[in-house]
């Protein structure tokens, strides 16, 4: 048995730190972080600073050779929500910084993990982390919903290029993991409730403790990169799988 090597963007904090601390308690996994803050403290931890925001650094990005692996998994975790303000109140370079860092890294990312291990024989999986944002329309959040509405039309794209091409190695899904309790979540709440229309609302789900821990939520993944030929993908909730 080979190992399991984890690729995962943003890992200095929230959903993506929770998911390498839960993928590094398994002896089998390697995990790979990238991130401008510091990873978890692991002998089986690499880090690589990179700020995914920044298209030059991105781009250069390489993945390592790996000729142990029984499993390769890219996880586009990074992202940000900020400008939220409505349409004609954006800062322009502001709703470019995003469309990059929470959509066009994602991509660049798995095509570069393609290119790297498509001939390798081996089980293969890219998960966005996408939301319930990319389903829906919300007050001042127009380029955070476009963003996610990308990575879940992406990857019911990249699953039709899988199946025409008969890579049934190879899964990848969009994933919207619920209202996690991160620092996102506190940035939301620091808007003005005359900028948006839901502010109340995401001030009480902290109120009334209705945030999911971000080790809660990392932890129900784990059925997800154990069994990926199991779930309804390519695009779906965290809550349509059941806790294994």
């Amino acid at each position: 048995m080979g190992l399991r090597y984890f690729f995962i963007s943003g890992t200095s904090r929230g959903l993506g730190r929770a998911m390498a601390d839960v993928l590094l308690a398994q002896a089998d996994v390697r995990v790979w972080g990238f991130s401008r803050g510091a990873g978890p403290s692991h002998p089986n931890y690499t880090h690589h600073t990179i700020d995914l925001s920044d298209s030059t650094a991105v781009n250069q990005l390489i993945f390592p050779d790996l000729t142990d692996a029984s499993q390769l998994v890219l996880i586009n975790n990074a992202g940000a929500i900020s400008p939220v303000a409505r349409a004609g109140l954006q800062d322009a370079a502001a709703i470019e910084k995003l469309i990059f860092l929470n959509l066009t890294a994602p991509l660049i990312l798995t095509n570069a993990f393609f290119k790297k291990y498509e001939k390798q024989n081996t089980s293969k999986l890219i998960v966005h982390i996408s939301s319930g944002a990319g389903r829906r329309g919300i007050d001042a959040w127009n380029v955070y919903c476009a963003t996610k509405a990308g990575l879940d039309n992406h990857a019911r794209a990249v699953t039709e290029e899988l199946l025409a091409t008969q890579k049934n190695d190879t899964h990848i899904f969009s994933i919207a993991p619920g209202i996690v309790d991160t620092a996102m979540q506190t940035e939301i709440r620091t808007v003005a409730d005359d900028e948006f229309s839901l502010a109340e609302q995401f001030k009480n789900y902290h109120e009334t403790n209705q945030l999911l821990s971000p080790d809660l939520v990392a932890k129900q993944f784990l059925t997800i990169f154990n069994h990926p030929e199991k779930t309804p993908g390519p695009v779906f909730s965290i809550n349509d799988i059941p806790s294994s």
